[in-house]
């Protein structure tokens, strides 16, 4: 009897189960452009631009294949190195050669790393040749891209051993 009972229930319950779909008409009509509100506060101040860059243009390296220099900083670049990422690009030819790693020079290669070093405002930077037999090259450009933490994690899709993305990604000029 129970079980009759529960069944009718059940089968009573049904209806109220399923749902009707609605009919989907047109979408209406745009309303109104609403009032214009009150312009509000100025908010702080962002960190630097998405990324900061340093040419050197032609330079050498000297005989044993080294070369050194320092660059002048502002207070939010030196900053932003501490957490950031220093990308070193060398221009040979016409095309551009992430470093640390190898650059040719006409028919023949050399391999290149780097260090560097933040003083006060001041960034040293050392470039070494790691060939058995180091020997001075020219190159036609050297970048120096430093990207401040944030903007490097946001920016995680970017392929960062290609300068032309790297480039076109912060806005850094050509």
């Amino acid at each position: 009897m129970i079980r009759k009972l529960l069944f009718l229930c059940l089968v009573g319950a049904l209806p109220f189960l399923t749902s009707c779909d609605k009919l989907k008409g047109d979408i209406g009509p745009a309303g109104l452009q609403g009032e214009t509100g009150a312009k509000g506060d100025p908010g702080e101040p962002g960190d630097p631009a998405g990324a900061v860059q340093f040419s050197t243009d032609t330079i050498s390296t000297d005989a044993d294949g080294g070369l050194g220099f320092g660059l002048t900083l502002t207070q939010d670049i030196a900053s932003s190195i501490e957490k950031g990422v220093i990308l070193v690009y060398a221009q040979s030819g016409n095309f551009w050669f992430p470093l640390p790693g190898i650059v040719p020079f006409g028919n023949e290669i050399s391999n290149y790393t780097f260090a560097y070093g933040v003083q006060n405002l001041e960034l040293n930077f050392l470039l070494f040749q790691l060939d058995e037999t180091p020997k001075k090259r020219q190159f036609k450009n050297l970048r120096i891209v430093i990207v401040p933490a944030a903007n490097a994690r946001l920016n995680a899709k970017i392929d960062y051993k290609n300068y032309e993305e790297v480039r076109k990604a912060f806005n850094l000029a050509p």
